[in-house]
C-alpha cells in the first residue's frame, strides 16, 4: 500500500512536544515500512490547498493522521481530518467531530455532564466572587494538549487569585483558559485500540509520584512530560501493577472509559485520563482522540503491556481506518492473532 503519514509543522527551534510529533511521525513510518508499505511523510500547515494538490496527485491508499497542531495551536487540529474527509480518503484515528469535541475541553466537559459522567466542576468565564465550586482550582488551556502551560504555578488555594489568573492568561492562547476543580488524588491512564470485534480497553496505567514532598502539588505537568532536568520528569512514574483491592476501581475506570467513547461516538485509538478523589470516586479529566504513539508514549506503553508490537498496533489502526471507508478487500492488512484475554466492548 502506498501510505502518506501526515504531521505537524515543526520548525527547527520547535519546544519538545512539538519536536515529539516528529519522532512519533518516523516511528510510525519505520513500522509501517517494515509492514512491507511505501511510506512518505507530509507536514500539514495552514496552506491546506496546497496540501490537497499534493495529496490528490499522490492518491494514497491511506493517510495516517498524526497531526496535533497546526502553527503550534491544537485549536486547528481537526482541519487535517476535515480536509481526507472532504478529498474522500480513508486516514487513521478520529473524524474531524471526534477531534474539535475533545480537544475543545470544555465542550468535552459539557457534553459528559450532560449524561452524567463524572467530571470536575469549572467555570470559563468567572468572576470574583462567583465560583460555584470549592478549591483547590487549577487554570488550563480549553484547547492545548500535551499539558502545554500547566504546572505548580497554575493551581490556586483561592478564588480570587485564581480569577485574576485567568484573565491574565485569557488570551495568551488560541481559545482561551477555564477554571477547573483540581482533584488531589490518584492518576490513570485508559487506552483504546480499534480491533474488528470493537473497541478494545487495554491494561490500566496509573501516574504515580514518588519521593514528592509534602507541600508538592501532586501534577502532571508541562515540566513531568518534557523538561528531562526536571525532578516532576524522573519521579513521575508509570505503573500497571495493582493490588487486588483496586480491582473494583480499575473496573469502574474501564467502564467509563466505554461509555466515553460511546457518547462522543469515538473512531480509531483514545486515551481517557482520570484522577480519583481521596473518597475513591474517579473523576474524568480528559478524553483524546488520537493520543500520541511516540515509542515512550503511555498508549504504546499499554499497547505493550496488552502482548502487542508495534506492527500489530499499526495494523489494528489502519484496518480499523479502512474498515470505516469500506475499501476494497485487496487492501485489507494481515489479521492480527490478539491475545487470550482479550477485552472488547
Amino acid at each position: 500500500m502506498n501510505i502518506i503519514v501526515l504531521h505537524n509543522v515543526v520548525p527547527p527551534d520547535a519546544p519538545p512536544d512539538e519536536q515529539d510529533n516528529l519522532i512519533e511521525a518516523r516511528y510510525v513510518a519505520d513500522g509501517l515500512e517494515e509492514l512491507g508499505h511505501e511510506v512518505r511523510l507530509l507536514p500539514f500547515g495552514f496552506n491546506m490547498a496546497e496540501t490537497a494538490a499534493l495529496l490528490r496527485a499522490e492518491a494514497p491508499d491511506l493517510v495516517f493522521n498524526l497531526v496535533e497542531t497546526i502553527e503550534g495551536a491544537s485549536t486547528w487540529s481537526y482541519l487535517a481530518s476535515a480536509l481526507l474527509e472532504h478529498l474522500g480518503l480513508p486516514y487513521t484515528g478520529g473524524s474531524k467531530d471526534n477531534l474539535y469535541i475533545t480537544t475543545n475541553k470544555v465542550l468535552t466537559k459539557q457534553l459528559l455532564r450532560s449524561k452524567r459522567l463524572p467530571t470536575a466542576p469549572w467555570n470559563a468565564k468567572a468572576a470574583p466572587g462567583h465560583l460555584s465550586f470549592p478549591p483547590p482550582y487549577i487554570v488550563k488551556p480549553v484547547w492545548e494538549e500535551a499539558s502545554v502551560d500547566i504546572d505548580d504555578h497554575s493551581v490556586f488555594q483561592d478564588g480570587p487569585r485564581a480569577v485574576a489568573s485567568l484573565a491574565q492568561k485569557q488570551h495568551r492562547l488560541p481559545g482561551g483558559y477555564f477554571i477547573e476543580r483540581f482533584i488531589d488524588g490518584r492518576e490513570f491512564n485508559i487506552s483504546v485500540l480499534p480491533t474488528p470485534g470493537g473497541p478494545w480497553v487495554l491494561p490500566p496505567a496509573e501516574i504515580r509520584f514518588l519521593d514528592y514532598p509534602e507541600d508538592k502539588l501532586r501534577l502532571v505537568g508541562y515540566r513531568a512530560k518534557w523538561d528531562d532536568t526536571s525532578f516532576e520528569f524522573h519521579h513521575t512514574v508509570r505503573t500497571f501493577e495493582f493490588p487486588t483491592e483496586d480491582a473494583f476501581l480499575l473496573n469502574r475506570i474501564k467502564d467509563l472509559t466505554r461509555r466515553c467513547c460511546r457518547l462522543l461516538n469515538l473512531a480509531g485509538y483514545v486515551r481517557v485520563d482520570f484522577r480519583v478523589t481521596p473518597c475513591g470516586q474517579p473523576v474524568i479529566l480528559e478524553v483524546n482522540s488520537n493520543p500520541c504513539i511516540s515509542p515512550d508514549a503511555g498508549f504504546f506503553a499499554a499497547v505493550t503491556r496488552a502482548g502487542l508490537s508495534r506492527a500489530e498496533m499499526l495494523s489494528l489502526i489502519c484496518q480499523d481506518a479502512m474498515h470505516r471507508r469500506r475499501m476494497p478487500s485487496r487492501y485489507d492488512f494481515n489479521a492480527v492473532a490478539l491475545p487470550a484475554r482479550l477485552e472488547i466492548g
